[in-house]
C-alpha cells in the first residue's frame, strides 16, 4: 500500500485519486468516520462527505483506497481534507489541492 510518485496537487479532471493513510494507532474498531472537507484560504472547513468505512481487521495501521475526488467535490478548485477518525480521535490526516 506504497503510493509511488506521491503529490498533493491534482488537475480537476482527473479520473482517479489514490491515497494511503499511516494511522497514529491502530484503528481498534471494525469501522472508522471518514471525513472530507473543502478549506477556505481563511482557514474555515465546510464537511462534504462524512462516512463510516469498514475495517477490515481492527490491527491495521494503515488504509488505501481510490476515488474520483474531483467528482466528488464538484470538480471544484481548492484545498481539501481527508481524516480518519475513531469517534472523536483524529488517527490520521491529509491535505490536497484541486487545479484548474
Amino acid at each position: 500500500m506504497q503510493i509511488v510518485g506521491l503529490r498533493s496537487s491534482f488537475k480537476r479532471t482527473v479520473k482517479k485519486i489514490a491515497w494511503s493513510a499511516q494511522l497514529s494507532e491502530l484503528a481498534g474498531a471494525t469501522s472508522l468516520t471518514f471525513v472530507l472537507a473543502s478549506r477556505s484560504k481563511s482557514g474555515v472547513e465546510r464537511i462534504l462527505i462524512r462516512q463510516e468505512t469498514d475495517i477490515s481487521n481492527p490491527d491495521f495501521d494503515i488504509l488505501a483506497n481510490r476515488l474520483n475526488l474531483a467528482l466528488l467535490v464538484g470538480r471544484k478548485p481548492g484545498t481539501y481534507v481527508m481524516r480518519y477518525l475513531r469517534e472523536s480521535d483524529v488517527l490520521a490526516e491529509g491535505m490536497f489541492t484541486l487545479t484548474r
